[in-house]
C-alpha cells in the first residue's frame, strides 16, 4: 500500500486536528471534521529529499476521483487547505504537495510523478487529475505533455497574467502553453473570443483559469477562462479562483439562480466557503 494509503483509511474526528490541517488558528466543528479524513506526511523520492504532502478524503470509503495540487512559485501546500475541504465534500480525494519549485525541472517532474503514482496505487482512487497555479500550472502542463503514460484525467490550470494585458503578453502565454502541450489552434472561436475579451477588459483582468481535459492533448486543446476584477480577488487560489469554479458547478447542480458571490466584488472569504460546504 502506498505511503498515505493506510493513514487515509482513518478518520480524524477532532476539531483541533482539522484546524491544523486546514488553517492554523481556524476552528471548525466536530461535526464537520467527522466528514473528512486528513493526513500530513512525507513521501520519499528517489535520490531527492522527501516531499511534504497534505491529503484529504471523504470520511466514507468508496471509489473516488483524486486531484494533485501544485502550488505556485514561493508558495507551499498549506495554501490549499480550504480547497481540499471543498473537494472532499464533492467526493474527491485531494493531495497537495510541497514540491521544490526551485529544483531542476526533471527533479520537479520526478517529485510530481512519484506523488501521482502513489495516489493511483491507493485502492480508493479511480482517476487522478492535476491542478496547478502559476508555476504549478506550468508544471501540470509539463507533466501531462512529457509523461502521458501517467494518464492524467483532467488538468485545471490557473494561469497568472498582469492587470494590464498586452497583445504580446497574450502571445507569450500562448507560446508557453504551446511549448508544454503541443499545437493549439490559434484561430479557434473560443481562443479568438477570449483574446478579444482580454483586450477589451485589460484593465480589470488579473488571472485567467484554463481548463484542459485529457482528450485535448496534445492537439485541439479546448480551454475555458475565469476572469477576476482585481489581483486581490484571486490572491489565494485555494479559497478563490478554483473554489469559485467548483462552487459554481455545485450551485448549478443543486440550486437555481446565480450564486450570491458572483456579483460580490469582495474576495470569497473562508466564512463564505464554510457556508457553501456546510450542507
Amino acid at each position: 500500500m502506498c505511503a498515505w494509503g493506510l493513514a487515509l483509511s482513518n478518520n480524524i474526528g477532532s476539531a483541533s486536528a482539522m484546524s491544523t490541517a486546514v488553517a492554523p488558528g481556524h476552528q471548525q466543528s466536530g461535526e464537520l471534521s467527522n466528514k473528512y479524513r486528513l493526513l500530513r506526511g512525507f513521501y520519499p523520492v528517489e535520490n531527492q529529499e522527501s516531499v511534504h504532502f497534505i491529503a484529504c478524503a471523504p470520511a466514507s470509503k468508496g471509489s473516488y476521483d483524486a486531484v494533485l495540487m501544485l502550488h505556485g512559485y514561493r508558495r507551499s501546500d498549506r495554501h490549499w487547505g480550504y480547497h481540499q475541504i471543498a473537494l472532499a465534500i464533492e467526493d474527491w480525494v485531494s493531495v497537495a504537495i510541497d514540491y521544490d519549485e526551485t529544483a531542476p525541472e526533471q527533479d520537479q517532474l520526478l517529485q510530481i510523478r512519484t506523488a501521482i503514482e502513489r495516489m493511483r496505487a491507493h485502492p480508493e482512487v479511480q482517476s487522478v487529475s492535476i491542478c496547478g497555479t502559476s508555476w504549478g500550472g506550468k508544471m501540470a502542463l509539463e507533466t501531462i505533455a512529457k509523461m502521458p503514460e501517467l494518464d492524467i484525467a483532467t488538468a485545471f490550470i490557473v494561469y497568472p497574467t498582469l492587470p494590464f494585458v498586452t497583445d504580446q503578453q497574450v502571445a507569450n502565454i500562448r507560446t508557453d502553453i504551446l511549448n508544454c502541450v503541443g499545437a493549439v489552434d490559434p484561430l479557434s472561436p473560443i481562443s479568438y473570443m477570449i483574446e478579444e475579451k482580454v483586450r477589451e477588459c485589460n484593465d480589470q483582468i488579473a488571472y485567467k483559469l484554463h481548463v484542459y481535459s485529457r482528450d485535448d492533448f496534445p492537439q485541439d486543446a479546448d480551454h475555458g477562462f475565469l476572469f477576476a476584477r482585481t489581483p486581490e480577488e484571486f490572491n489565494d487560489v485555494a479559497r478563490d479562483s478554483f473554489v469559485r469554479w467548483l462552487s459554481l458547478v455545485e450551485w448549478k447542480l443543486g440550486k437555481t439562480g446565480p450564486p450570491p458571490w458572483i456579483s460580490d466584488p469582495k474576495i470569497l472569504r473562508e466564512e463564505h466557503l464554510l457556508k457553501l460546504t456546510d450542507r
